[in-house]
C-alpha cells in the first residue's frame, strides 16, 4: 500500500500540512521546484485552505535557508567558515526573521507545536515506513491533528498508506507507476 499521490492541479483538501521541503522550495529563489511550490502556495491562500506548519518545520526552514545562503556566500567551505567565526550567523538572522514573518502573515497558515507524544509516536513510523526521524515526526504530528493531507517535494512520504501527498516532484509519480 502507498499514499494517494496528487499533483498541484488536483482538487484541494479541506486542510493541509506543509512539509519543510515545500516551504523551502518557494522560499529559496532558484530552488528546483520554486515556481511550482510558490504557485501552489498562492492557490492554497486564494482558496483559504487552512495550512498547518509545525515548530519542527520552522527549525528545518531556518537551517535550510541559513545553509543555502552560507553555501552561496562561502561555497563548500561554509561549515568551516561558520565554525571558525560563529558571528557570521548574525548576518543571516534578519533573513530568518523575515522568512518567519512572511509565513506568520499568511492568512491561512496555522502554527502548531510538536508535542512529546507525537515525537514518541514517530518511532513507530520510522520502523513501519522506513522514514527518516524528522519526516516521521512530521507524519506523527499531522496524523495526531487528524490531518491526512501533506504538501511536500519529498518522495519518502509516498510510502505512507492512508494519506494524500500533494507534490510537484515528478519522481513521486514515476515511483508510483513502478510499484
Amino acid at each position: 500500500m502507498q499514499a494517494n499521490i496528487l499533483d498541484f492541479n488536483a482538487e484541494l483538501p479541506e486542510v493541509i500540512y506543509w512539509d519543510t521541503s515545500f516551504v523551502l522550495n518557494f522560499s529559496i529563489e532558484g530552488a528546483r521546484y520554486s515556481e511550482k511550490c510558490a504557485n501552489f502556495s498562492r492557490r492554497l491562500q486564494k482558496e483559504n485552505i487552512p495550512s498547518i506548519i509545525s515548530n519542527l518545520a520552522l527549525d528545518e526552514i531556518w537551517y535550510g535557508l541559513l545553509r543555502a545562503n552560507l553555501i552561496n556566500d562561502f561555497s563548500d567551505k561554509w561549515l568551516d567558515k561558520l565554525r571558525g567565526d560563529s558571528t557570521i550567523i548574525n548576518k543571516y538572522a534578519p533573513l530568518l526573521k523575515n522568512a518567519t514573518r512572511d509565513l506568520v502573515l499568511l492568512p491561512n497558515v496555522v502554527f502548531v507545536e510538536v508535542r512529546t507524544e507525537m515525537t514518541f509516536k514517530a518511532l513507530d513510523f520510522i520502523e513501519k515506513y522506513s522514514l527518516l526521524p524528522r519526516d516521521a515526526i512530521h507524519l506523527a504530528t499531522m496524523l495526531s491533528l487528524g490531518i491526512k493531507n501533506i504538501v511536500t517535494t519529498d518522495v519518502d512520504f509516498t510510502k505512507v498508506d492512508g494519506i494524500n501527498v500533494y507534490t510537484c516532484n515528478p519522481t513521486a509519480f514515476i515511483k508510483t507507476r513502478k510499484e
